[in-house]
């Protein structure tokens, strides 16, 4: 076996390398495990009924993904009468008529 300053020094090296990638490897499965994305269950919006007083007025509607943490999924707003209340991609209510 070589035991030269210059053999043992790249023993060294690979072994503290080695070590490295391990724990590497293993932090990135913990990682991966850990804050793996919960399934959304349920949505729960900021409110479930309006009332305007005026046509000038607008409310944002907030949706929150449950159970909390979980992975927020793409959020599609609409009406269902845009003749009565129109809302934008994010969430802006806006009254257009009465209903």
């Amino acid at each position: 076996m070589n035991s030269s300053p210059s053999f043992r020094r790249k023993v060294i090296f690979w072994v503290v390398c080695s070590v490295v990638a391990v724990i590497a490897v293993a932090l990135t499965v913990f990682f991966a495990i850990r804050h793996a994305p919960t399934e959304t269950k349920s949505l729960e919006l900021s409110k479930t009924e309006l009332a305007f007083r005026s046509f000038s007025e607008t409310y944002r509607l907030e949706a929150t993904f449950l159970p909390q943490g979980a992975a927020e999924e793409s959020l599609v707003w609409s009406s269902s009468d845009s003749s009565v209340v129109t809302v934008d991609a994010q969430g802006l209510v806006r009254p257009v008529s009465n209903g």
